[in-house]
C-alpha cells in the first residue's frame, strides 16, 4: 500500500526538481541575447497566404503549416500572384524598428518547372496607386523538390508602417503543386 503512494510521489518530486533545475538553463538560451541586441522576429503562418485570383486555382488546401496550391487546367501553364501580410512591431521600447530581412518558404513538386519566380515587398500607405512597393527581386529557385526559403536582405534596413509579401508562382501544368509555408521579417532598432 505504501509503495502505491510513495512511488508516484517520488517520481513527481524528481520531475519537479528536473524542471525547476533546468529553468535557468532554458531561460538563458536565447531571450537574453535578443534583449541585449534589441532585434525582433515576426512571423506569419503559411495559412495566411491569399491568391490574387482564387478562381484560377483548382486546389487551395489549408494545412496547419501552410497551403497547398494547384492551378486549374484551363489556366496552365500560367502565373498566379499570392500575398501574405506580416505583422510589424513599429516601435519597441522607444526605438523605431526597421525591416532588415524578409523571407518566405515554399516547396514545389516539380522544382524544375513549377516554382516561385518573383518577390515583391509592399507597404500599405493607403495611396492605392501601386507606389507602395519598395522591393522587387527575381527568384532563383533550385531545380529540386525540397523546401526552400527565399529571402530579401534590405541593406540599409528600412522603417515601414506595414509589410506585405507578394510572390509570383509559375505552374508548368495543372498537376504540379506548390506548398506555401511561413513568411517572416527580422526587425532591428
Amino acid at each position: 500500500m505504501k509503495t502505491r503512494i510513495a512511488r508516484p510521489a517520488i517520481l513527481a518530486l524528481l520531475v519537479l526538481l528536473l524542471v525547476a533545475g533546468s529553468a535557468p538553463l532554458l531561460a538563458g538560451a536565447g531571450p537574453a541575447e535578443r534583449a541585449a541586441t534589441g532585434f525582433v522576429d515576426t512571423v506569419s503562418y503559411g495559412t495566411d497566404w491569399n491568391p490574387e485570383n482564387r478562381n484560377y486555382m483548382s486546389l487551395w488546401k489549408w494545412f496547419g503549416w501552410g497551403i497547398e496550391a494547384k492551378l486549374k487546367a484551363a489556366r496552365a501553364p500560367g502565373y498566379v500572384w499570392v500575398h501574405i501580410p506580416i505583422t510589424l512591431l513599429s516601435y519597441n521600447e522607444g526605438s523605431a524598428m526597421k525591416i532588415d530581412y524578409v523571407e518566405f518558404c515554399a516547396m514545389s513538386t516539380n522544382g524544375v518547372a513549377t516554382k516561385p519566380t518573383d518577390l515583391h515587398l509592399w507597404e500599405e500607405t493607403g495611396s492605392g496607386d501601386g507606389s507602395d512597393r519598395f522591393y522587387t527581386s527575381v527568384i532563383s529557385w533550385p531545380a529540386d523538390n525540397n523546401t526552400h526559403c527565399i529571402g530579401a536582405d534590405l541593406n540599409p534596413a528600412v522603417w515601414k508602417q506595414s509589410l506585405g509579401v507578394s510572390v509570383r508562382l509559375y505552374f508548368a501544368n495543372s498537376t504540379d503543386k506548390i506548398t506555401l509555408g511561413k513568411a517572416w521579417a527580422h526587425l532591428v532598432p
